[in-house]
């Protein structure tokens, strides 16, 4: 007899993080929903980390832990954990983040009560040490009845947390995060917007609740292209990262509804916000190298 197919799959990408792993591990192994698979695929790392998973996965048969001979970096580990996913829906987790008991429950529940939902999140609170010390607090509302509105606002307070939420598999399987081009390809800066407009163009959204169930860690910016390469070089890049995230940005949108119209119309909203954002890089980028600090 054949292992059931659970209703949620979801996918943990890990490298050399023995540090935070432990903590997020118990918290969704004890999350009130338990009809669940976790897929762990480790990115040969060099440090704890697959020993922890290992130890956890012998305990609990709603792990499948793999192991990757070879580093095959963060975005292709992402869509690697996706492709391995047989569940009705699908969430990503991340390492460092930390989740309510009540999470899956909360947000599976709502998706079971409406098959014209594509994702579902939940106020999210972002803190720095412990989730004790939360810094902010956000309710990413990008609900609306078409996807030129849902995209509208999703440009307005441009966050792509909710990659974080708990997707239907079947849509989001027919997507992937994106490599960026040339230099850029070894950081996953900015790769999960693009699906984020994918899923938005795709179908409706909704914010559950109004407490966070779900809490990002706060993290400095520690990307390859930091304020210490020299002369022009990190600013082109950052430039050409930017591009790749435009360009793809508005292929996604296709992808997900379809529509030329839709894309059209969206051209020149996306590309205001990508060139906002593009300029207050650069101008951070540009004090941190004067004054000799990470970003």
């Amino acid at each position: 007899m054949g292992k059931t197919i659970p209703l949620l799959s979801i996918g943990l990408p890990v490298y050399n993080s023995s540090e935070y792993l432990d903590k997020v591990l118990k918290s969704l192994l004890n999350q009130t929903f338990r009809d669940f698979e976790l897929i762990i695929s480790d990115d040969a790392s060099k440090d704890d980390t697959a020993n922890i998973c290992i130890s956890y996965a012998q305990n609990d048969d709603r792990i499948c832990f793999i192991s990757q001979k070879t580093n095959i970096g963060m975005v292709n580990n992402q869509n690697y954990v996706l492709n391995q996913a047989h569940g009705k829906y699908f969430m990503w987790a991340a390492h460092d983040d930390y989740y309510h008991k009540d999470f899956i429950q909360t947000l599976v529940n709502v998706l079971e009560l409406d098959n014209k939902l594509i994702t579902v999140f939940c106020p999210l609170a972002i803190f720095s040490n412990t989730t004790e010390d939360i810094t902010n607090i956000c309710k990413l509302n990008y609900a609306g009845r078409s996807g030129f509105s849902r995209i509208i606002s999703f440009c307005w307070n441009f966050n792509d947390a909710i990659f974080y939420g708990i997707h239907r598999r079947q849509i989001l399987a027919n997507t992937k995060v994106p490599t960026w081009w040339g230099k850029n390809a070894i950081t996953p800066a900015n790769s999960n917007y693009p699906v984020v407009f994918f899923l938005l163009a795709s179908g409706n959204y909704k914010l559950v609740g109004k407490i966070p169930l779900f809490y990002k860690r706060k993290k400095d910016a520690s990307y390859p292209l930091n304020p210490y390469d020299h002369g022009l070089s990190p600013y082109w890049y950052l430039i050409i990262r930017k591009l790749n995230l435009l360009f793809d940005s508005l292929r996604y949108i296709y992808l997900g509804s379809n529509s030329s119209l839709l894309t059209f119309c969206l051209v020149f909203p996306v590309f205001l916000r990508i060139s906002k954002d593009t300029a207050t890089d650069i101008y951070y980028r540009f004090k941190c190298s004067v004054l000799k600090r990470k970003m």
